[in-house]
């Protein structure tokens, strides 16, 4: 599939992710409990060792452009045999829960790199989407048995 044809698809599908028919789930929140994260697993895009998940972050305290955002839709491409992941669209809307008006969808920047996962909320998901067993990285694993 050329460049052209997949963006349009990607675009396609984040219109399918943002509209009401999504399913949300609650799936996480920040420490401070300030943002709530979603996931809509109907939407997760599975491509061989690749996957593309919908997180929707729904915030308490507006923020962005002009303090007015107050939920963004967030699509990160995560790589079951690298064990990476990076951001590969946003759109921002000034309502709750995808609603009110949006700015984009923005697509990442082609000069973002793959990176190790680093939040707990994509390590979780990444466990359950990919199809092998993934490890929990060392220095995590270290900082557990420390804790014991």
């Amino acid at each position: 599939m050329n460049n052209i044809a997949k963006q349009i698809a990607f675009i396609v599908v984040l219109f399918f992710i943002g509209n009401a028919a999504a399913k949300w789930e609650l799936y996480s929140q920040s420490k401070s409990k300030e943002t709530q994260i979603y996931v809509d697993r109907s939407s997760i895009i599975k491509n061989n060792d690749l996957r593309e998940i919908p997180f929707l972050y729904d915030y308490k305290k507006p923020r962005g452009p002009n303090g007015k955002v107050q939920s963004m839709i967030q699509v990160t491409g995560i790589n079951c045999n690298e064990y990476t992941s990076k951001l590969l669209s946003m759109e921002l809307f000034f309502g709750k829960m995808t609603k009110g008006e949006s700015i984009g969808p923005l697509k990442a920047n082609d000069k973002d790199r793959w990176k190790s996962i680093k939040k707990a909320y994509i390590h979780r998901i990444a466990r359950e989407t990919c199809s092998e067993p993934i490890p929990v990285p060392r220095e995590r694993l270290t900082k557990i048995l420390e804790k014991k």
